[in-house]
């Protein structure tokens, strides 16, 4: 059963966009295992918060969302991910960086 569809798709690609985390080049650059895709897409399309990320993300343009929400179950990884890109720099709410 696939949780990905044309009517709903995972907010998990939303949220990468958002993030600017190029999937892609994580990959090529040994940051990110194929492998350690599928627990993430997992986590995402059996999160009970879909609302809650669904106004995350609607508060958000791409590139523009300086942090993961506490309620993603993806959130240390997204966040590790974004914080090895060259192009993204992490800043939590109140934070000086």
């Amino acid at each position: 059963m696939s949780f990905d569809t044309p009517e709903r798709p995972l907010e998990f690609w939303k949220a990468v966009e958002i993030m600017q985390i190029d999937l892609p080049d994580a990959i090529r650059r040994g940051v990110l295992a194929p492998v350690d895709l599928a627990p993430m897409l997992r986590n995402c399309a059996l999160c009970p918060d879909l609302r809650k990320c669904t106004i995350w993300q609607q508060g958000h343009r791409h590139g523009d969302a300086p942090y993961v929400p506490d309620f993603c179950p993806n959130q240390k990884a997204l966040e590790a991910l974004a914080a090895k890109a060259p192009y993204m720099a992490l800043r939590r709410p109140g934070s000086q960086r």
